[in-house]
Formats: structure tokens, sequence, C-alpha cells
């Protein structure tokens, strides 16, 4: 048993799960595994932990050869290493599908994991390795959604007050990244783990200098935020949550993009609650580092910041809130149209943009708003005052919005019409139930012009692509009328319309009605 133990752990060779497979050993190691004494079925685990790690197909052999049973049943050993590697080994199982997770759920697992950490009395270092185990393995059996959770919350104390009582980085990573899962899924029982003190320790981890800690604090705390319940929220923003995020967005330079964008994904599901926390957000001063950010490096970043900021100015937004957001000057619309312009081929992300604009230009028409702007006048009675101010401010504002709007209207796909037309006949027929070979074949035809979308995918792309283009359009038809109506000095705006913008909207009016 020690020699293929050895053998599993060698790093150089490739294929040894399969070599040990292909002895047919799985039958004699469960003998072992139920009746030999402690050394030798702490081995039998670990050589299972090892072969569970692999692919599916490995998992799927040690499931197959029934070895669930008598893991579980080790997890009671009167040993505390067999008790943890029987863990360990069942973890990678848990790792695999939410069907093994279920299994082992059915199985009763959750309560001989649970008393693991306090079998072990008077040695904290082996408390620290036992519980590191047990924290993983209910990260994995949190893992997928459509479980019972009934069965898993017995696992939240557990969790609870290893997050409160150990300063261990990877217990607590472990220990939070369960948490992030279980609030992920929105259960009802993850109220119990809505405590100030928790959240105010998790809030601590923000700015761990660790990413293992980090990652999944901000995960968890996006999760949290992105409740529907705004209670949640107000007791991450009670527990210092704004605060921390505005030490990272300071120093954004100092941080990997990927953490920039988790901040600022939390950041837009807090900007969407109440007017009450809009205001948290407003009195501590994030708004600037999200507008910096909007001209990041990072696409990513860019989009989030973009949520953020469409989030803030959205639904019950006072006055204050909006002009903190759009800029005393209008500063947003520069960085918000050159990332329109910078999403060529991210239809969604476009869209997201265009949302933006729109509700600033649907917001801007309020009076109580329109009072701040007393320099944003339109030229046209009654037209809209964030496009003209647009205009006024930097003809580049309605150059990227062009530069999209040209791009959607005349690009080659437009030669795939007739496959538009075939993929809707199919997606209706396939509403019918009745299309299934219509189907098959439009998405083969669809997977020849354009690799890896179906007929459905591509009906989706071109109802999203209308979609931006109309949006757009109707931006454009705005801003002629105000340049129709004043004196356009500025060459670049003169330019644009000369360039020939007005005979291309002419145009897509002309195929719009044709269709």
């Amino acid at each position: 048993m020690k020699q293929i133990r050895r053998y599993m752990c060698v790093d150089e060779i490739p294929d040894k799960t399969e070599r040990v497979l292909d002895l047919n050993v799985l039958p004699r190691i469960r003998e072992l595994l139920i009746s030999s004494t402690s050394h030798i079925q702490y081995e039998a685990c670990w050589i299972l932990t090892n072969i569970a790690a692999g692919n599916s197909g490995h998992t799927s052999a040690v499931v197959n050869s029934d070895f669930i049973p008598p893991l579980i049943a080790l997890l009671t050993s009167e040993t505390d290493q067999v008790r943890v590697q029987a863990a360990w080994a069942l973890g990678n199982i848990a790792g695999d599908c939410k069907e093994y997770t279920q299994l082992l759920l059915d199985h009763g697992i959750i309560q001989p994991l649970l008393a693991i950490p306090y079998r072990i009395c008077y040695d904290r270092k082996k408390d620290i390795q036992a519980r590191h185990v047990v924290c993983w393995v209910i990260a994995n059996l949190c893992r997928w959604d459509n479980k019972d959770w009934k069965q898993v919350e017995p696992c939240f104390e557990v969790i609870q007050e290893t997050v409160l009582r150990f300063d261990d980085q990877d217990v607590l990573s472990e220990a939070i990244w369960a948490m992030s899962r279980i609030f992920h899924a929105k259960n009802s029982g993850c109220e119990q783990l809505i405590q100030v003190d928790l959240i105010r320790k998790l809030v601590h981890g923000i700015n761990s200098p660790r990413l293992s800690v980090q990652t999944p604090v901000l995960r968890c705390m996006t999760n949290i935020s992105g409740d529907l319940d705004p209670s949640h929220t107000q007791v991450l923003i009670d527990a210092g949550i704004l605060e921390s995020i505005k030490k990272i967005l300071s120093v954004a330079y100092n941080h990997q993009p990927a953490v920039i964008a988790e901040v600022l994904h939390c950041l837009s599901n807090i900007t969407a609650g109440t007017t009450s926390q809009k205001q948290a957000v407003h009195t501590v001063g994030l708004f600037r580092h999200v507008h910096d950010l909007l001209g990041s490096r990072d696409m990513k970043v860019r989009k989030e910041a973009c949520h953020v900021l469409r989030n803030a100015v959205d639904r019950d937004a006072t006055p204050e809130h909006f002009r903190d957001v759009v800029g005393s000057e209008g500063e947003i619309f520069l960085p918000l149209t050159t990332l329109l312009a910078d999403s060529q081929g991210d239809l969604s992300s476009q869209l997201h943009v265009i949302e933006t604009l729109n509700i600033i230009f649907s917001r801007g028409n309020e009076p109580e708003i329109r009072a701040l702007y007393p320099n944003f006048e339109a030229a046209v009675t009654g037209q809209n005052v964030y496009v003209t101010a647009m205009t006024e401010m930097s003809p580049q504002n309605f150059a990227n919005i062009f530069k999209v709007y040209e791009a959607l209207f005349l690009s080659p796909d437009d030669d795939l019409a007739p496959l538009m037309v075939q993929c809707v006949v199919a997606e209706r027929e396939v509403q019918k139930q009745n299309g299934v070979e219509e189907k098959r074949v439009v998405d083969a035809v669809v997977g020849h012009f354009k690799p890896g979308l179906s007929g459905a995918d591509f009906v989706k792309a071109e109802k999203l692509r209308r979609a931006v283009a109309r949006d757009l359009g109707f931006m454009m038809d705005q801003y002629l009328h105000v340049q129709r109506k004043k004196v356009v000095d500025d060459l670049i705006a003169m330019d644009l319309i000369s360039g020939g913008l007005e005979r291309l909207v002419v145009a897509v009016r002309g195929r719009e009605a044709q269709e």
C-alpha cells in the first residue's frame, strides 16, 4: 500500500492514475479500507485521495467501486490522521459534480464530518489542519446548485465559528469560499450568517495582502450585496465595506485587474440599493475613483465601472447623487462614449453603456436635476439637454457613437440576412416542439458561417444588435436635430455631418421600413 501511495505522489509520471487503475487494485483496497489496521487505512485513504483528485473518469472509478460508505465510516475513526485523510478523499469526490455531492449528502456525510475538529484535543497544529480540510470539504459540498440546502445548513455554525476564531490564512480561505457559495445560492438558511461581528471580520479581509483570502472575501461581499434584501447590504455598509473599497480603489494600480473588477461588481450591487445606500457611497466619495476606472486599460474593469454608475443614477438617486456621477461639467460623457466605441463586437457591453446614457438623458430633463446645470441649456426648446451638452463639450462623443452605429449597419453580416430569416423560422418551429430537425439543419449552417454559434444564439445576437442600433439611432437623430438648429463652428462636428451621417440615417430608416 505504501509503495502504491508513494508512486501516486510522483508528479513526473503523467499517467500514474491510469496505471494504478489498470492493476485492478480497487477491490482489494476497499477490503483493506474496511477491515485493516489504522495505518493501512490511512495509506488506502491517501491513494483514494490521489485517484479522486484526477479527472472525472478517475473520480467515477472510486465512486463506482462503492468507496463512499466506507470512507464516510472512517470519518469516525479513532485515529486523527485517518479521519482527516478520509475527509480529504471525500472532498475530492464532492468537487467533481453535483450528482456525487448529493450522493455524499444522502449517505450522511455531514454529521461525522462536522465532528472531526472537535475530536482533536490540545494540539493546535492538528486542529488547524483538520479544520482546514473540513472547511474545504464543506466548500466543495456547497459548490453545486439544486441541492437540498437543509442537509447542508448544519455546516453553517462550523463555518461561522471558523471565520470568527481562526486567523490561519489557509483555514480562513476555505471557510470564506464556503460562505461565498452559500450566499450565492441565496437559500433561506444563510440568514444566520448575516451577523455584524462575522461580516465585520469578512470586511476586514478585503484588504488582506493574500489573494487566497481577498478573492473569496470579495466574492462573498458581492453575493451578499447582490441579494434582493437591502438589509443585508446595509449590514455590509455598517461593517465598513465602503471605506475598505475606497482604500482599494484609491490605489487601484497596486491591485490586479480581477480584484478591481470584483470590487466594482460589489459596489454596483450597493449602488443598486436604496437612496440612503446611494447616499453612503456619495458620502464616502467613491464616484471619483469609479470615474477614473472608466479609463482603465482593462476592459472588464471599465465595464464594471459603467455598471456602478448606471445603477447610481437610476431610479431613486437624488439630484446630488446624479451630479456626483455625471460630474459638474458632464465629465462622464467622454469616457462612456469611448467605452462604447472600444466595445466593438461586445453587444452586451454596448447595451449597458447605452442604457447608462439613456438613463442620464431621461433623468437629466427632470427640473430638479436640470437646475443643477444652468450652463447646459438646449439650443432647441424641448430638446434633450444632455444630448446638447455632449455636443458642446466634445464632438468626439458623437464620433464615438457614429463609429459603433456605422459598424452595426454597414457590417458584412448583413449578407447573412437570409440566414437570419431561417433562424427565426427554426426558433418558432422549435417553440412549437415539432421542429427539431429544422433546428439541427440551421445550427449546422450557422456553425459554418459563425463558428461556435447555434441558430438560437444567432437570433439572440441579431436582436441585441438591432436593439443597440435602435437606441444609437435615436441619439444620432437627436444630435442631428440639434445641429440643424444651431450654427456649427466645430470642424470635427461639421466633418461628421458632411461625411455622410445624414445619408446613413436616411438609408437605415429606409432599410428598416422595408423590413
